[in-house]
């Protein structure tokens, strides 16, 4: 390697012009790439050490006590080694996944509460019909006896249970979202299971509380607001993206009717400041955000991107008057037109299907009777 050029190219690493195969246009293309061969050239300098820092434990072998700092250090590159083997296995996923799944504790109560209504009512329904005297008191006391012991068992179990479902639902929702985020999505199928599986079982806290919709919005999505694009655009995983897909799909949905929300990303270019907008409306206005700059850059995956909007709308008129409002059939069609509301998308061949058919959706449940012109006009 005499040439300067020669040893920049092959040991400097950097950038260069290479043929890609793009499977979705089936030809080949040059694309900048990065080297993945580079050299290295490692210098060691030694450091005296003072012969009185080395303190003897064994004069007989010779040993030495280990400094501190070395032993620190040791141990934490082992505490994480373990960590990791330990994180990334089968067997801790589904202890993950056994462990928030198993506090769907609301149907065990209601059945524990039935069992202790059922017996209160008989006791009560057996004294008063003692207290009676007669058969049909026995037999009316049994019956007015049970109602009471319902009713008052029901009662029981929502003044007692409420504040205790709240709070294992909230533990569950936390740690089950911060798990996939963090660990659970970022693995292989073969390792993490169905990405579906997951998404029920997040859903199912997600669906019984106002406050735990609120908390996985606010502090695992608005927080983090690149993880729309990460999870629904640049995800390389088709199941992962649509898991995540159904999740805003299904928080929006519930979140619908949870009254007005202060508007929770504060840095975002456009705020929506209606007084009356609610967690579903932020979380939809979020989404569209993606198209002022993200949806431009990664146009492999729209499909996922419109589906949502799709999928949302399917679910009745509530949702579909939702979008209205949110302008998103005028705003669809300046993206199909690429003029706007961000630039145009930069994938050669993008898929505007989805697109097309949330706006006949849309539009189709419109009464547009007093725009239209009869072809018989002159």
């Amino acid at each position: 390697m005499d040439d300067d050029e020669e040893i920049k190219t092959q040991c400097f690493g950097g950038e260069y012009m290479g043929e890609v195969f793009d499977h979705m246009l089936k030809r080949l293309s040059y694309r900048r790439q990065k080297r993945w061969w580079n050299a290295y050239m490692l210098f060691y300098t030694r450091l005296d050490v003072e012969e009185n820092s080395l303190i003897k434990t064994d004069t007989q072998l010779g040993t030495m006590k280990m400094p501190p700092a070395i032993e620190r250090s040791v141990r934490k590159q082992n505490i994480k080694f373990m960590h990791n083997r330990n994180q990334f296995s089968a067997e801790y996923f589904q202890f993950v996944r056994k462990l928030v799944s198993c506090n769907s504790a609301p149907l065990t109560r209601q059945h524990n509460s039935e069992k202790l209504a059922s017996l209160l009512g008989v006791t009560l329904g057996v004294t008063l019909g003692v207290t009676l005297g007669v058969t049909l008191g026995v037999t009316l006391g049994v019956t007015l006896g049970v109602n009471l012991g319902i009713t008052l068992a029901m009662d029981w179990n929502t003044n007692q249970g409420n504040s205790e479902t709240e709070e294992l639902l909230m533990l569950s929702c936390q740690l089950a979202s911060r798990f996939l985020f963090h660990t659970g999505f970022h693995t292989k199928k073969t390792l993490r299971g169905a990405a579906t599986e997951w998404y029920d079982v997040l859903c199912h806290h997600l669906r019984s509380s106002k406050s735990v919709r609120s908390w996985f919005a606010h502090n695992m999505l608005f927080k983090h607001p690149h993880r729309f694009c990460e999870y629904l655009l640049m995800c390389p995983s088709t199941e992962v993206r649509s898991a995540f897909m159904k999740i805003i799909v299904f928080l929006a949905h519930f979140s619908l009717q949870d009254g007005p929300c202060p508007p929770p990303m504060i840095d975002a270019p456009l705020i929506l400041l209606d007084p009356h907008a609610t967690l579903s409306d932020h979380l939809l206005h979020a989404v569209l955000l993606l198209l002022h700059k993200e949806v431009a850059d990664h146009g492999r995956h729209l499909p996922h991107f419109f589906t949502l909007f799709h999928m949302y709308a399917s679910l009745g008129i509530n949702e579909k008057t939702q979008l209205l409002k949110l302008n998103v059939p005028a705003t669809f069609m300046l993206v199909a037109l690429d003029e706007g509301p961000g630039p145009a998308i930069k994938y050669q061949y993008p898929e505007l299907t989805k697109l097309h058919q949330v706006v006949s959706q849309l539009i189709r449940c419109c009464d547009v009777s007093h725009k239209c012109q009869s072809s018989q006009m002159s």
